[in-house]
């Protein structure tokens, strides 16, 4: 199970990577977030996508389950 210490420095982290991604996308032009690129994900909707569905598995992982031994 991972501390408290090291939950709270990852959720810091994630915050303020989630942040700093989202001010960039602000700046984009209008549609650029849809433009099809060569990328992995292959739009900046892909990431953010992917993002949020990184994000609901951290969340729901095991490993945040104080209760749950292991």
């Amino acid at each position: 199970m991972m501390d408290v210490q090291t939950a709270q420095l990852l959720a810091d982290y994630n915050a303020w990577a989630d942040q700093t991604l989202f001010t960039a996308v602000a700046k984009l032009p209008e549609g650029d977030i849809y433009r099809q690129t060569t990328t992995l994900f292959r739009s900046m909707v892909g990431t953010l996508n992917h993002n949020y569905q990184v994000d609901l598995i951290w969340w729901s992982g095991p490993y945040l389950n104080r209760t749950q031994s292991h």
